[in-house]
């Protein structure tokens, strides 16, 4: 995925779909879910990029220390921005 793509997003919509990829993770095909972990953390790099701190993996999902300075939105599984 070229990051470049999406940087034009306003910073709402690029939540939405880190949410909808980061939801998606968890489908049952393994190609699919790879997909989206990647989706997930070039989302997560850019947020970052602009102030958002979200998790970009798994791990800082589930780190007690990892602070999320934004209400994330609620993912829909295979919305925008999903694989």
């Amino acid at each position: 995925m070229r990051t470049d793509q999406f940087r034009e997003l306003e910073t709402k919509e690029l939540l939405q779909w880190y949410a909808n990829a980061s939801t998606t993770c968890g489908c049952g095909g393994h190609y699919k879910g790879r997909m989206n972990e990647e989706f997930r953390l070039n989302y997560a790099l850019e947020l970052r990029a602009r102030g958002v701190n979200v998790p970009k993996d798994i791990h800082e999902i589930f780190d007690k220390s990892f602070q999320v300075n934004v209400d994330l939105p609620e993912g829909i599984f295979n919305g925008p921005g999903s694989f």
